[in-house]
């Protein structure tokens, strides 16, 4: 309210609470508030105009959210009043439903959900062979295999399962070290020694 230009647009919104809704409240509520010209010489339909300016103006909108919230808060106390009245009178017909309305809003029904994610980073080319495994293993046709890796891509995939057969199915050669035998040579324990004799 305190962003409101004038005590007019002030007494414009709450005359506004004042009116009845529906066709004609700008101008009934403009009226009560004193908008137009001071002497009272603006005409209803001048009214009507200068009103409607006034209630879409983003500071009387603003102002009206306020004192909505502030009567709606006032008003409390007389809706609960109201609410417990129902509730005592057991042969109203909204009896149960006031029940439940307060429970709803005093001990709600809590509902849980538990979400698991797992995160895993798979190497594309690993899953491609997985697949490209999988379908051989199943005698799949290279249209499915085409169809499924993709055209240029599996010729791709069949070049790297045969790098990877290559190294798997590569030839091991064993070997015994030879050991060389090799004579002390006295009074080379230090490398002034070992210079001398060499």
């Amino acid at each position: 309210m305190a962003a409101l230009p004038n005590d007019r647009w002030r007494a414009y919104v709450l005359a506004f609470f004042a009116t009845r809704p529906g066709h004609g409240q700008y101008r009934s509520a403009a009226k009560i508030a004193g908008l137009g010209n001071v002497d009272g010489t603006s005409s209803d339909n001048a009214i009507s105009v200068l009103a409607h300016r006034i209630a879409h103006d983003t500071r009387f909108v603003a102002a009206l959210h306020e004192e909505g919230a502030k009567r709606l808060k006032t008003t409390s106390p007389a809706a609960i009043s109201a609410l417990a009245n129902l509730i005592d009178n057991a042969n109203h017909k909204d009896h149960a439903r006031a029940i439940g309305m307060v429970l709803d809003r005093v001990h709600a029904a809590e509902t849980t959900h538990h979400v698991q994610v797992t995160h895993r980073h798979i190497d594309p080319d690993e899953e491609a062979l997985e697949i490209l495994e999988a379908l051989r293993s199943v005698g799949a046709s290279r249209e499915k295999m085409e169809e499924l890796l993709g055209f240029h891509e599996l010729p791709r995939i069949e070049r790297l399962a045969a790098q990877r057969a290559k190294i798997i199915e590569g030839k091991v050669i064993e070997h015994e070290a030879d050991v060389i035998e090799a004579d002390v040579i006295e009074g080379a324990d230090d490398l002034d020694g070992l210079a001398d004799v060499l």
